[in-house]
């Protein structure tokens, strides 16, 4: 009796999906990094050369670690596409670090641009409704990137999922990056921020489809997110008990 055998050449992938696979990461870490040095560049990377003054030292070293976390990040994806999950995983423990870090930081200079009233940039005038949506968008974004590296950090042992979650989580944190890109279509059109992340989202999705047909579940939650945010965010900062809450911390803050 004839027997039907799937030769392994079949179930293989091809070579472009191979190197799809080894490179789309190191590649979305640096569409990542462009789109933080294109929004940083005059207020921070490229500050001295526009005579441009950080508003203070905590602003400062926010800067440093946020931008030492994009640069791990980018340097922890290449060393995978390269092989050398040996040095990536002695890096992890900085990573983790440098993770908490960024939060931490990323709490503490929303606090302190709550306590100066901070402006939007390219904006001669910020409203208190203005202020009260990016802060929205700020704890709803900075929690769930916090979950989404967490959980990309307890399943490390799942490498599908922690590059995932990984590369999701540094996604949601580019919206303030995104926001300062000189481009005035940006300036004048804020949805377009969560439009360009919600897009990197979607290339992951892409990437999924192309290299293994299905669409991995970390790739559902995250592009899942990065929709979510907005719609959960821009509500909240209408919400009488937000804006109350931001009132309570504002004038518990001017006692500093």
């Amino acid at each position: 009796m004839a027997t039907s055998e799937v030769r392994p050449s079949a179930l293989s992938p091809s070579p472009a999906r191979l190197r799809l696979q080894e490179f789309f990461f190191p590649f979305m870490a640096l569409l990542i990094i462009a789109a933080v040095f294109l929004g940083f560049a005059r207020t921070f990377f490229l500050a001295p050369l526009y005579h441009f003054h950080l508003p203070n030292l905590l602003v400062a070293i926010h800067g440093i670690v946020f931008a030492s976390w994009i640069a791990l990040f980018a340097i922890q994806a290449s060393l995978v596409a390269i092989g050398r999950t040996a040095l990536h995983r002695k890096l992890g423990l900085l990573g983790a670090v440098l993770v908490g870090l960024v939060f931490v930081m990323a709490y503490a200079v929303m606090l302190e641009g709550v306590h100066r009233d901070f402006t939007i940039p390219g904006q001669t005038q910020t409203t208190p409704s203005d202020r009260a949506q990016i802060l929205a968008l700020d704890v709803v974004g900075i929690n769930t990137s916090f979950a989404m590296f967490f959980a990309g950090l307890l399943l490390r042992r799942s490498p599908e999922f922690h590059k995932r979650l990984m590369l999701f989580g540094t996604i949601g944190m580019t919206g303030p990056a995104i926001a300062r890109w000189p481009f005035a279509f940006i300036a004048n059109h804020p949805p377009l921020v969560g439009i360009v992340m919600q897009l990197l989202g979607i290339l992951v999705l892409v990437f999924d489809l192309l290299t293994t047909r299905r669409v991995h579940r970390a790739t559902w939650l995250g592009v899942a997110t990065l929709f979510l945010v907005p719609a959960i965010a821009i509500p909240m900062s209408a919400a009488p008990f937000w804006l109350n809450f931001l009132a309570s911390l504002k004038q518990y803050l001017s006692r500093f």
